[in-house]
């Protein structure tokens, strides 16, 4: 029953840090006023790319409640890298850095993704 509990909990966590991080990634001005996008994302950067990484972690933290141990090299490897990705954008206002991430990220996404699709056929 233990092991129930928690592993219902897990999803719950991993869905409510999820939406944090959605509702991180829009402006939240409304009105007639422009709103500078530059200054808005920098704004909620940390908070971002924080929620991001507890979005990793939670993730990590399920398949060990659900499957007892790390997921495998593959699916490890790829959580370390955005985990640590993540991290330094978190830290550093450098645009080219985050402009960079951001390709690099969304690249990645699409391999990691299809490497989960064809590990399950």
């Amino acid at each position: 029953m233990p092991g129930r509990f928690f592993s219902s909990r897990s999803f719950l966590l991993e869905t409510i840090v999820l939406y944090l991080l959605a509702a991180l990634s829009l402006p939240t001005g409304f009105g007639e006023a422009a709103i500078d996008l530059r200054a808005n994302y920098f704004r909620h950067a940390r908070w971002f790319f924080g929620s991001f990484v507890s979005v990793l972690v939670v993730s990590l933290l399920k398949d060990v409640v659900f499957a007892g141990s790390l997921p495998g090299g593959f699916n490890l490897g790829f959580h370390l890298f955005w985990i640590a990705g993540a991290s330094v954008a978190a830290v550093t206002r450098n645009d080219l850095f985050h402009k960079v991430f951001v390709c690099v990220s969304a690249v990645s996404f699409v391999i990691y993704i299809a490497a989960l699709f064809f590990d399950l056929h």
